[in-house]
C-alpha cells in the first residue's frame, strides 16, 4: 500500500488525521486492567463502559478536528460543486492569479459572468470556494500562472463537476480541462479535452499513476459515494466493518466524524454500536438520512468551529446562516487565514525583536570589552608616564657604564649593590 492508498482510506479522500484518530477503536481498546488481590488482571469492558470510552474519544476527536479544520470534506465538495455549476457555468476566464508557496498551491481565478457580477474562485491544496476577497497578486506571475493564462484567458466554462465523491474538481472549457486535486499535497493539472496532460503545477509520482506532461491523466482510486451508493452495497459495507457506525461512516464512507454523527442522529441510530450489529432497517434509516440531506434545500451555516452546507441537528449552538455555501466557507476560512497571518506576524515580530536583542547584547559586550581595553591601556600609559624618569635614568646609567668599558656582568653586579630606585 503506497502513500496515496493510505491517504485514500482516511476522511474526505485523503484526510491523514482521521485514520490515526479511528484506528485505535478496535478490539484492543475493549479491555481494562483491574487489581485482583494485588495481581493485575485483564478484563473485557462492559458494553456501557465501551460506549463511554468511545464517546469520550469521539468528542475529543471532534473537538480536535473542529479546532484544526483547514479543509473541505468530500461531502462539502459534493454540495459546493452544485453551487459552482449554478454560478459559474457559462462564465469566461478573465483573471488568473497564483500566489507564492508551492506547498499550498494557492490560486484565485477571476470570471466574467454575463448578466451578473464578476466572480472570484479561491483554490488551494485543501479547499475551494467563491470569495469576495483577493490578496494583492505578485508583480511577477509564476511561469505556471502565465501558462494557464495563455491557454485559458477568454475561454468559456462548459462544465464544473466533482469527480465521483473525491476531492477532485474538473473545470471544462471545451478545449481544455483544468483539474484541481485537493488532497495530500494537492495539484493543479491542465489537460486537453481528452485528458492528456499539457502541464501540471507539480510533477508527482504515485504507485498507480504519474502526473507529468504528455501522459494521459488518471484519476486517483475512487472513493465510495455513500449518497448514490446502492442500498444493499451500503448495508454490506457497514456489516463488513470492524469499527462502530460513526467510525465506519467517517472513514470507509468518507463523511468525516462531524457529518457521520449528524447522519446517525438524523437516522435515530446509536452511532457508538458496532457497525456489524446494525440491521437492514438501521442501514435503510442511515441511507434515508443521507438522501434527505442530498435533496433538502441547502442552508449554509457558520458555527464557531465548523462550517456546513446545512444545519447540524447534532449541535446545540445556533449558527450564522449564509446565502450560499461559498459565503459560509469564505467567512470561515478567511477568518481562519487571518488568524494564521496574525500569528505569523506576531512570530515574525518576536523573531525580529529577539534578533535585535542579540545584536544589542553583542554590541554591548563589545563596548564593555573595548572600554576595558581602553582602561587597561590608560593604566599602562599612566604607569609608564609615572616611571618615565626612573626608566630614563636606568637607560642613561647603562649607557654611561658601557661607555666606561664595563661588561654586562659588571654592570649587573654594580646595580645589585646599589640601594637606588633605578636598581630596584
Amino acid at each position: 500500500m503506497d502513500a496515496e492508498d493510505i491517504l485514500r482510506e482516511s476522511e474526505g479522500a485523503y484526510d491523514e488525521s482521521q485514520e490515526k484518530d479511528y484506528v485505535d477503536l478496535g478490539k484492543d481498546k475493549e479491555v481494562k486492567v483491574v487489581d485482583n488481590g494485588g495481581t493485575p488482571e485483564i478484563k473485557e469492558l462492559s458494553e456501557e463502559e465501551r460506549k463511554g470510552i468511545e464517546e469520550k474519544r469521539r468528542q475529543q476527536r471532534a473537538e480536535k478536528d473542529a479546532r484544526t479544520k483547514k479543509e473541505i470534506t468530500s461531502l462539502d465538495l459534493y454540495f459546493l460543486a452544485r453551487e459552482l455549476r449554478q454560478h459559474l457555468n457559462g462564465a469566461v476566464f478573465r483573471k488568473i492569479y497564483q500566489y507564492s508557496g508551492r506547498d499550498t498551491k494557492q490560486m484565485i481565478l477571476g470570471f466574467f459572468v454575463p448578466g451578473r457580477d464578476d466572480r472570484l474562485l479561491y483554490i488551494d491544496n485543501k479547499k475551494m470556494y467563491m470569495t469576495k476577497k483577493k490578496e494583492p497578486a505578485p508583480q511577477e506571475p509564476p511561469s505556471f500562472c502565465m501558462f494557464l493564462r495563455k491557454h485559458l484567458m477568454g475561454k468559456k466554462i462548459r462544465d464544473i463537476k466533482q469527480h465521483g465523491f473525491d476531492r477532485v474538481v474538473e473545470i471544462s472549457t471545451g478545449e481544455n480541462i483544468l483539474i484541481f486535486e485537493m488532497f495530500s499535497k494537492g495539484n493543479v493539472i491542465l489537460c486537453d479535452s481528452s485528458y492528456n496532460i499539457i502541464m501540471p503545477l507539480e510533477v508527482q509520482k504515485w504507485k498507480h499513476r504519474e502526473i507529468k506532461p504528455k501522459v494521459l491523466y488518471r484519476f486517483p482510486p475512487s472513493q465510495a459515494n455513500p449518497v448514490s451508493m446502492d442500498p444493499s452495497k451500503f448495508y454490506r459495507l457497514l456489516k463488513d466493518s470492524d469499527r462502530d457506525v460513526i467510525a465506519t461512516l467517517a472513514t470507509t464512507l468518507s463523511l468525516g466524524p462531524e457529518y457521520a454523527k449528524e447522519v446517525c442522529i438524523r437516522a435515530g441510530i446509536d452511532g457508538n454500536k458496532p457497525a456489524k450489529a446494525i440491521t437492514s432497517a438501521d442501514a435503510s434509516s442511515l441511507k434515508t438520512a443521507l438522501m434527505e440531506m442530498d435533496v433538502s434545500k441547502p442552508k449554509p451555516c457558520v458555527y464557531k468551529d465548523m462550517v456546513s452546507p446545512f444545519v447540524l441537528e447534532s449541535r446545540e449552538e445556533k449558527p450564522e446562516i449564509k446565502e450560499t455555501f461559498s459565503d459560509a466557507l469564505d467567512e470561515f476560512f478567511s477568518f481562519q487565514m487571518l488568524q494564521v497571518k496574525k500569528e505569523q506576524v506576531k512570530k515574525d515580530a518576536e523573531k525580529k525583536i529577539e534578533k535585535e536583542q542579540k545584536i544589542a547584547k553583542k554590541q554591548s559586550d563589545a563596548a564593555d570589552k573595548w572600554e576595558k581595553i581602553a582602561e587597561d591601556s590608560k593604566n599602562s600609559a599612566e604607569r609608564i608616564y609615572n616611571y618615565y624618569p626612573v626608566v630614563e635614568a636606568i637607560i642613561r646609567g647603562i649607557r654611561t657604564a658601557k661607555d666606561s668599558g664595563l661588561s654586562w656582568r659588571e654592570i649587573t653586579q654594580k646595580v645589585q649593590g646599589e640601594a637606588t630606585p633605578e636598581a630596584e
